[in-house]
């Protein structure tokens, strides 16, 4: 309460004093009205983040290619090598701590917010063109992340050498009908160097079917397959094979790949309507090996490389090719046809030296549905390849024998003179550089809030708590089109009904603000109205937190002026509407909205100063409201048990008090 001085008796004596020496002694008797005088209360100075908000990153992958590469930043080893190291697979429900895009050299460099907590980051991608993991540490604000794709052993497009030749089993297994019941493919295009991993000597060297934009195609293929989403979309997911809708010329281009398996890639073709029911006799070889000789965790495949990112051939047209002969080859397919390829998984003799690499393979992935293969020869009924138009040009991405639903195993690309005479069935319509977005969502922490303020409530923190990600539509142009923010709520056990609001900073009047809702159980947001104060820079996301238990809301602001940085920056808070103004809860030293009720400051156990600008805070350990960077609901689920209603939160979490008594020097790991 506020402190008053009583000064009656001092005017008392002066007006008597006074009275016969004055006209105006009436005027002086008035009593003096009493005068409020704030009493500064104690608080505790402490401002509770959890948030180190100037940490330099930097990352450089040092490629070969002028190529963007998408990332992302976890402060744990995100995934683990399985299968021998064959594949990478992401942890179950790990979310990243930041997201974006390298310039197109594959350098990255900007001053981002990263929990304190986090002393190691994990720099993750799923590009096949760039390594998955590269780990780090955090030294002061700074940490810095590079890796060299030309360094000793692990040298890219790097064809190795051998003593002795290998061949493909696709040639040479013709009596091995367990594993190879469709060999021998024809090797027609010409010769391959067998001591050189099977480096084909036909490879093409013109100028109408080369490719002329390889880091444009990189940098599209892993927007559109595998990016963010980890797994490849479904829709770009195609059993189908290429129509020839023009007499044309065609050509494959290897783009890359990153795999242990040593395989074998082939075409076949068909007129419409012909589709053959085996790939017995009637392949093409184009790559006899398709190992690259890239390196990724326990296995090394330079010594298997037979193939550089980038070479290209061009393919035939065998008119009698059921017939095993080669007369009237032709560069030039005719319209009406279908090509189909296939990859032959471990083909190659020279194999990479684990477990499953030093054995044959049965298996076959195939453009044509039900031509796909597992290792016993049982037919495939999803599709094992992926493909889309861009730009003009298709790609196609093969899923190989182990099965992480990347598609990116082996990737290639297909183009024709005249250059739209493919045709991509089954997909969506053809992708152009405009239309290449990547939707990317990032974890940034949880709100926890007391709705008692400004009396001090029970301090278990858990009357509303919110779990916030920060969302980004970023172009193949780097530029950040749209930013949205996610709120997970949860059920809560509190008695008063209050409403969840969020301030934006960074959000301009040309912008558009929109609300959208997914109610417990439903898979899609829905747009809502949107009660949007544009002074205030808020938006109600909703009045009653409890009124829709488990909802999640998204708040998105697309930007009329993109740019290269994050512009959007939203903070949570809660409030209700009552008879005598807004009641409202921030973090500590937060500034309230200019529609509070500024009555119910410094009264209790509140201790704000709104003439100083310090809001929401008070005497002790405990706060009126914290955020918790980094932390998911599984970090918390102590204060969402139910059972632990009323108990403080430094009983739930024994290192909170060390933490709040260093101001934040220890323990800053406390609630992980």
């Amino acid at each position: 309460m506020g402190r008053y001085i009583k000064t009656t008796q001092v005017l008392a004596v002066v007006a008597a004093m006074m009275t016969a020496c004055t006209d105006h002694s009436a005027y002086l008797m008035q009593p003096e009205p009493e005068v409020p005088v704030v009493l500064e209360k104690a608080y505790n100075d402490f401002n509770f983040s959890t948030t180190n908000d100037d940490v330099t990153v930097n990352i450089d992958y040092k490629l070969s290619t002028q190529t963007s590469v998408y990332f992302e930043l976890y402060d744990q080893e995100p995934g683990a090598f399985v299968n021998e190291g064959n594949s990478y697979i992401l942890k179950e429900g790990i979310e990243p701590l930041f997201t974006g895009l390298t310039d197109e050299s594959g350098h990255f460099s900007r001053s981002i917010s990263l929990p304190s907590y986090v002393k190691r980051l994990y720099v993750y991608s799923p590009a096949f063109f760039a390594p998955r993991v590269i780990a780090t540490v955090v030294n002061g604000n700074t940490a810095t992340a590079a890796y060299d794709h030309n360094a000793g052993e692990t040298k890219v497009r790097s064809v190795y050498t051998t003593d002795v030749e290998h061949d493909t089993k696709m040639i040479t297994a013709v009596n091995d009908t367990k594993n190879y019941p469709d060999a021998p493919w024809k090797s027609w295009l010409g010769t391959y160097d067998k001591k050189r991993n099977g480096y084909v000597n036909y490879r093409y060297t013109g100028s109408d079917l080369a490719i002329k934009n390889s880091a444009e195609l990189l940098t599209a293929h892993q927007l559109v397959i595998n990016v963010s989403k980890k797994n490849c979309p479904a829709e770009y997911r195609s059993a189908a094979d290429f129509a020839i809708t023009e007499d044309a010329e065609v050509a494959l281009t290897f783009l890359g790949g990153v795999t242990c398996w040593s395989s074998s890639l082939g075409y076949y073709y068909y007129k419409e309507g012909e589709k053959p029911t085996s790939l017995d006799k009637n392949v093409v070889l184009i790559f006899p090996n398709t190992q690259n000789g890239e390196k990724d965790s326990n296995w090394n495949a330079a010594k298997q490389g037979g193939i550089n990112n980038g070479d290209c051939v061009q393919l035939m047209f065998y008119p009698h090719l059921d017939e095993d002969s080669q007369e009237g080859a032709t560069t030039v397919f005719p319209a009406g046809y279908r090509i189909g390829l296939v990859l032959a998984t471990n083909a190659w003799t020279n194999r990479v030296s684990n477990n499953y690499g030093r054995v044959d393979k049965r298996y076959r992935a195939a453009t044509s549905n039900g031509l796909s293969v597992n290792n016993s020869g049982t037919v495939y009924n999803v599709p094992r390849t992926a493909a889309y138009r861009y730009n003009g040009q298709v790609i196609v991405s093969f899923e190989d024998h182990i099965d992480d639903q990347n598609f990116s195993d082996v990737v290639v690309t297909l183009k024709s003179n005249p250059i739209k005479a493919i045709e991509v069935p089954g997909v969506p319509e053809e992708i152009k550089p405009e239309d290449l977005f990547v939707n990317s969502e990032e974890l940034t922490g949880i709100y926890a809030f007391e709705d008692l303020w400004p009396e001090k409530g029970d301090y278990d923190l858990n009357d509303v708590i919110v779990k916030l990600s920060h969302g980004k539509k970023v172009a193949k142009d780097n530029k950040i089109y749209a930013e949205r923010a996610f709120f997970k709520t949860f059920e809560n056990y509190a008695a008063n009904t209050n409403g969840l609001a969020a301030r934006l900073e960074g959000v301009e009047t040309s912008d558009k603000v929109k609300l959208y809702m997914r109610k417990s159980g439903e898979t899609e947001f829905a747009e809502i109205e949107c009660n949007y104060d544009a002074g205030d820079k808020v938006v109600f996301v909703t009045k009653n937190v409890k009124q829709f238990m488990g909802a999640d809301y998204m708040i998105e602001v697309e930007f009329a002026n993109p740019t290269t940085t994050e512009k959007l920056k939203v903070t949570p808070f809660i409030y209700r509407d009552e008879a005598d103004g807004r009641w409202e809860v921030h973090l500590p030293y937060d500034k309230p909205t200019s529609k509070v009720n500024a009555s119910l400051f410094n009264t209790a156990n509140d201790a704000s100063s709104p003439a100083s600008g310090r809001y929401y805070v008070r005497d002790g350990n405990y706060p009126f409201a914290i955020f918790l960077a980094g932390a998911t609901e599984t970090n918390v689920s102590k204060l969402l048990d139910k059972d632990n209603e009323r108990k403080p939160i430094d009983l739930l979490f024994p290192n909170y008090a060390k933490w709040v008594n260093s101001k934040g020097g220890d323990n800053i790991d406390w609630y992980k």
